[in-house]
């Protein structure tokens, strides 16, 4: 029996997705769109270069989906708060170096 590695990647956009598909940083955090959250601040992504918002839109993206989908209360502000993590993860993963600069020596000596 052979088994072939299937790595065909499909992508399935949210009803949100589609419809956000010219999303700013304004419509996280102004709520024009519907709820809003204080926790949406730390997912614009405007600011970052051309490279890094590709990284950190799709977090953004969820993180707007999870607080139009589900009520404000504790276990939601964790989950935004995981995805947060996840994302500054991420965005760090994609200007990762393998070899980063030496260590300048110190310029004295520690006493012992």
């Amino acid at each position: 029996m052979t088994f072939q590695k299937d790595i065909t990647c499909h992508h399935i956009h949210s009803p949100l997705e589609q419809g956000m598909t010219n999303m700013t940083t304004t419509t996280l955090t102004s709520g024009t769109s519907g709820p809003t959250d204080p926790m949406l601040q730390f997912f614009t992504y405007d600011h970052l270069p051309a490279r890094l918002q590709q990284v950190s839109k799709p977090f953004a993206l969820l993180a707007q989906e999870i607080v139009l989908t589900y009520p404000r209360n504790p276990e939601r502000t964790a989950g935004l708060r995981k995805l947060l993590e996840a994302k500054d993860c991420i965005v760090r993963a994609s200007i990762y170096k393998d070899d980063p600069p030496p260590r300048p020596a110190p310029s004295q000596p520690f006493a012992r």
